[in-house]
């Protein structure tokens, strides 16, 4: 798949061993072809940055660093006048080719799960200043997707050439125990540069059916001291850790250490090659080459060049059907994906404890000004009496409620009648008390039914194009904190359709007649919270 090739071999570490770079070259096969691919379709989109003299000519737009540097400075440049196209959809270009360079980028140094999480990351750290829209997310869902499925059961090239010299290793060593018993106890230090602790334990996980091997991940923020190094090689007999942790100055007994490992050999960075050939330790560092990629002399631009040139530079409503998610729901990024990839939900967040709201009060999807939903899961501890108080607390503000059970799939029906019975209950008791309340329970096994089944509950009381702002005004933080009959959308509905008029002052009729979508019920109470608190 990779072609390795390696400077000097490493037989049972010998201590006289100078450096030993290996090369981990990615032009061949597998990795290059996916590496081309995605590049290839980066292409039209590079090409409308070109035309709007936004790219520099100078720079490849390989280069992930470039396209965030160029997102940093657009969106704190709000004078957007110059640009031909719309100053949104520049910024979408732009995050649309940082994903996937910098997906590449990490991938080929790091891991493919390392890379996955960084695009995760990417997306869910950027979502509120520029979120990718459906035109651009499906193609990116739908590639990335077939990147890991492709190569989800293969090791990245440098954790495969670590394994195998370890096992050689290791079959060596027993050898040589048969024959004496004076092998002293094999100590071992693998730096990794990049920051991610998800690569530590990528390695990890990597070299984990190595028997006789030990590692430890060092996930702690701070650098390690000497004690805490010589306390974790006594138990084990590898640690990992990230470079800038560590320093050379802090081992007190250099001759434990057998062999010293830089995942990505970094040549402004030479203390631990030159550490290590002073003690005559054995040193190894690998060096990635990246694929070359040439563009083609014609490049075809995109079919919706059309569509953006003809739209308006103001911003407009998005048309798409949008619902709250609320935090930690946001951090569910398969979920997020599929929503807004597979089903065309535009999706707006809400941290209502940052607002100072409880998160009991609010649920954890809001469909419209009427419609929650609550989501529970048996995988985790789940408290019957709280789910009970969160349901309650959603007739406050909500006459539909939707409540979603997650399961693995492997629980027994026994178990979860235990949790839908006493739920079923207690929709049945206040249905009866409040004839407007409308409460469903189901239960899914998988994550993929459940974004189905919230898209079809969006389909069907979607009545309005979205006017919910990414994030929270002022205003709606206030109307939350006083009224309980309030949630994210009918604050938003209130303070748009009734903008010129004193709230306190206004009257039910008024609010009837401009927000239909609000039952009276709610307006009634919204309108007794705002004059108690006057």
């Amino acid at each position: 798949m990779f072609l390795v090739i390696t400077s000097k071999s490493v037989p049972l570490f010998e201590k006289s061993l100078n450096t030993s770079l290996v090369e981990i070259r990615l032009e061949y096969d597998e990795f290059n072809q996916t590496h081309e691919e995605l590049l290839q379709f980066l292409l039209p989109y590079h090409k409308i940055l070109c035309q709007e003299k936004i790219w520099p000519q100078e720079y490849n737009f390989t280069s992930p660093q470039i396209s965030l540097q160029l997102i940093k400075n657009i969106s704190e440049d709000t004078n957007s006048s110059n640009f031909h196209f719309n100053r949104s959809d520049i910024l979408k270009h732009l995050m649309f080719i940082y994903t996937l360079t910098s997906f590449l980028y990490v991938f080929a140094y790091c891991s493919l799960q390392t890379a996955i999480r960084h695009v995760e990351n990417v997306i869910v750290q950027n979502m509120k200043n520029v979120c990718i829209d459906q035109e651009r997310g499906k193609p990116l869902f739908d590639l990335l997707t077939k990147t890991h499925q492709k190569f989800e059961n293969i090791l990245h090239p440098k954790i495969l050439h670590i394994k195998n010299m370890f096992m050689e290793f290791f079959n060596k060593r027993r050898q040589l125990i048969n024959m004496t018993r004076q092998i002293s106890e094999p100590k071992f230090l693998l730096l990794v540069q990049y920051e991610s602790i998800d690569l530590l334990h990528d390695i990890e996980h990597g070299l984990s059916s190595i028997i006789e091997l030990h590692p430890f991940v060092y996930d702690k923020r701070n650098n390690i001291n000497r004690d805490e190094l010589n306390d974790l090689l006594l138990y084990n007999n590898m640690l990992i850790i990230r470079t800038r942790q560590i320093s050379p100055a802090i081992i007190l007994r250099p001759k434990r250490l057998t062999l010293v490992i830089e995942y990505e050999y970094g040549e402004q960075i030479l203390q631990w090659d030159r550490f290590c050939q002073q003690q005559t330790i054995a040193y190894m560092a690998y060096k990635t080459i990246l694929p070359t990629f040439i563009a083609p002399e014609k490049e075809e631009t995109i079919e919706l060049n059309e569509n953006i040139s003809s739209s308006i530079v103001e911003e407009t409503l998005v048309t798409l059907p949008a619902i709250v998610l609320a935090r930690p729901l946001v951090d569910n990024f398969k979920l997020l994906r599929t929503l807004e990839c597979r089903h065309d939900i535009s999706i707006i967040t809400r941290d209502y404890h940052l607002l100072g709201i409880s998160m009991d009060q609010q649920p954890d999807i809001l469909i419209d000004s009427s419609t929650s939903m609550l989501i529970f899961d048996l995988n985790t501890k789940l408290d019957i009496n709280m789910v009970r108080h969160k349901i309650q607390s959603m007739t406050l503000h909500s006459c539909h409620i939707h409540v979603a059970i997650l399961t693995s799939g492997s629980i027994p029906d026994f178990i979860l009648s235990t949790y839908i019975t006493p739920i079923t209950q207690l929709a049945k008791q206040i249905q009866q008390t409040e004839s407007n309340i409308d409460i469903q329970i189901k239960s899914f096994s998988n994550l993929d039914d459940f974004a189905a089944h919230v898209a079809q509950l969006v389909q069907q009381e979607y009545i309005m194009k979205c006017i919910l702002t990414p994030s929270p005004s002022w205003n709606e933080k206030l109307l939350l904190r006083r009224c309980s009959s309030l949630n994210s959308i009918s604050a938003q509905l209130i303070l748009q359709r009734v903008k010129n008029i004193d709230l306190s002052i206004v009257n039910l009729d008024m609010l009837i007649n401009q927000c239909p979508e609000i039952p009276t019920i709610y307006l009634k109470t919204f309108l007794s919270d705002m004059h108690k608190s006057i």
